[in-house]
């Protein structure tokens, strides 16, 4: 979804979400959240993978937003390298 320290999401990225733009519409009462987890970032604007996840997962949100996803709908939560268990890059939506 992302390249590597990146928080602009790639147009697979793009074309990933809008295959999941329906089934967030069709759950009104249901709040998704948007998980963003990255690989531990050495260098770079970042001082941690933490702020890396906040910065994609709110990209990830305000791509949603704008396809039309109620704000109210849309909450996220990051969480870096430390609720990752291979270190790879990872977007969820969950659907509560």
């Amino acid at each position: 979804m992302f390249l590597v320290g990146s928080t602009a999401l790639t147009e697979a990225g793009e074309e990933m979400l809008q295959e999941v733009i329906p089934a967030v519409l069709d759950h009104p009462g249901a709040v998704q959240i948007v998980v963003g987890e990255s690989p531990p970032m050495k260098t770079g604007r970042w001082s941690s993978s933490v702020l890396l996840s906040v910065e994609r997962a709110m990209a990830v949100r305000e791509f949603l937003v704008v396809a039309g996803v109620p704000p109210a709908k849309v909450s996220m939560s990051a969480y870096g390298e430390s609720a990752s268990v291979d270190h790879r890059q990872r977007i969820e939506i969950v659907a509560r």
